[in-house]
């Protein structure tokens, strides 16, 4: 579970996430995704899922923007 700061944190950091992909800043973003892995980690497992699923999309935004492809 996440109380409501280390939230408000994680959604911040989040937004901040979608900023930099949206300004062409992608090590940024993957800098800022790594991150937000660690501090989410050992929180309870459906938090960790949500915030992995999010995640997870903004990766894939990044490599995106980055021209990479991942193998299916």
């Amino acid at each position: 579970m996440m109380d409501g700061s280390a939230a408000n944190h994680a959604l911040r950091e989040l937004d901040a996430v979608r900023e930099a992909i949206d300004t062409g800043r992608y090590a940024e973003a993957a800098l800022r995704i790594e991150l937000l892995e660690q501090d989410i980690a050992g929180r309870d497992a459906a938090v960790v899922d949500v915030w992995q699923r999010l995640l997870n999309a903004e990766r894939a935004r990044v490599q995106q923007g980055q021209g990479v492809s991942r193998p299916a």
